[in-house]
């Protein structure tokens, strides 16, 4: 028990060496009951603080080793980190321009589909629009034959044919103008 609190004292350092050797002692011991002189108790002191101070630098040494060696290791993991988020990055980057490249190509296979629909409708309109003016007309001429056959009721007489022209030209005028209506009205 007294070699471990004299050494705890040595190690804290309190005071000269002659000091400290004199309060572990205490005031009963002397050099003389120890078997050894002042001399090289004080000596051995000495060499004991000496070779504590070497073990502390060496002990220093070696952890500013190991900081050393941590610290260049962690930069060589953070190095690869980088490394693997460069490459990542640069994956999903392709990946992103590859569905940027289908989604362009789908794009443009859906605006053709369009397109195409869109001109096979407007061939449809036109066709049909030809039809009913095809039929339109068949129908005016129809009525025109019917009106050249029809007698005036009061007079007995036939129809004149300046008339019969200007019924059917005010017929189509009212027929031009609902053509007009009907294309004011958007398609939806």
């Amino acid at each position: 028990k007294q070699w471990y609190q004299r050494r705890v004292a040595i190690t804290a350092g309190r005071g000269t060496p002659s000091e400290d050797l004199e309060e572990h002692l205490g005031p009963d011991d002397s050099a003389s009951q120890t078997g050894l002189d002042r001399a090289q108790l004080l000596e051995k002191y000495q060499q004991a603080l000496n070779e504590r101070d070497k073990i502390l630098n060496l002990n220093s040494q070696c952890q500013h080793k190991i900081a050393e060696h941590f610290r260049k290791k962690k930069g060589a993991d953070e190095r690869q980190e980088v490394e693997k988020s460069v490459t990542d990055q640069e994956q999903r980057y392709m990946k992103c321009l590859q569905a940027l490249d289908e989604l362009e190509l789908e794009n443009e296979l859906t605006q053709k589909e369009a397109e195409s629909r869109s001109n096979e409708e407007r061939e449809k309109m036109e066709e049909k629009k030809n039809l009913v003016d095809e039929m339109t007309a068949q129908y005016f001429e129809f009525k025109k034959g019917v009106a050249k056959q029809a007698v005036n009721s009061r007079s007995g007489k036939p129809l004149a044919l300046k008339d019969i022209e200007q019924y059917i030209a005010n017929e189509k005028k009212k027929e031009k103008s609902t053509d007009c209506d009907s294309a004011l009205i958007p398609l939806l």
